[in-house]
């Protein structure tokens, strides 16, 4: 099962370590991608969202709970002003074409 890890920051951080994150996911098999975004000011906002996305990474893991066991190493899990959003994906829209 597929899931995308979105990392928020009330504002551009300090680059984050997230090599415990990356050496535990590469080494499972389950990271299946990440980015990180250009600064927030560079893009178009529509709507009010919380903070802005600046990271994400897509899993392909056995369950929902490793998933979050996973995001749990990533620092912006637990530092003030910024936050981790797991979601399952529920399908691939290239595949629609």
């Amino acid at each position: 099962m597929k899931y995308l890890v979105i990392l928020h920051a009330a504002d551009q951080l300090d680059p984050p370590d997230h090599t415990a994150f990356r050496r535990a996911a590469q080494e499972a098999g389950e990271l299946v991608d990440g980015q990180t975004l250009a600064d927030p000011s560079l893009g178009t906002v529509l709507g009010s969202p919380g903070a802005p996305i600046h990271a994400f990474y897509l899993l392909d893991v056995d369950s929902p709970d490793r998933a979050v066991e996973l995001a749990g190493l990533l620092p912006e899990a637990t530092r003030d002003g910024a936050g981790v959003d797991v979601r399952p994906v529920m399908f691939s829209a290239a595949a629609d074409y």
